[in-house]
């Protein structure tokens, strides 16, 4: 049991970091986004040309790190699953009390309503 709450804790601070990373590149995303336009609207339309293009780039760079992240975190999820399903195998007896102690956890916050 102690390997799963171990798995557990490490798949909750990669999906945190992995948030995090994706928060930040929105971040600057958005900065960069509004910085370019006040300078286009400063400058008129030649610039806008220019200021669109690098939108663009940044847009499918966020896209890639999205993609990356969303895939990091298919992985850690499998490998959570398959340790999940060793320890659960390495100890049947134990499982089945835990699931029996969660549905009787359920069946009574079920009838407290």
């Amino acid at each position: 049991m102690n390997s799963t709450a171990t798995v557990s804790a490490r798949l909750q601070t990669a999906e945190s970091r992995a948030r995090d990373a994706l928060a930040d590149s929105l971040r600057q995303i958005v900065d960069e986004a509004e910085q370019w336009m006040k300078v286009a609207q400063a400058d008129g339309s030649a610039t806008f040309d220019s200021v669109r293009s690098r939108m663009e780039d940044r847009l499918r760079q966020a896209r890639a790190d999205l993609s990356a992240h969303a895939n990091d975190a298919l992985d850690q999820a499998r490998r959570a699953a398959s340790n999940t399903d060793d320890a659960i195998r390495a100890n049947p007896y134990a499982a089945i009390g835990i699931a029996a102690g969660v549905a009787l956890a359920v069946g009574v916050l079920i009838a407290r309503r």
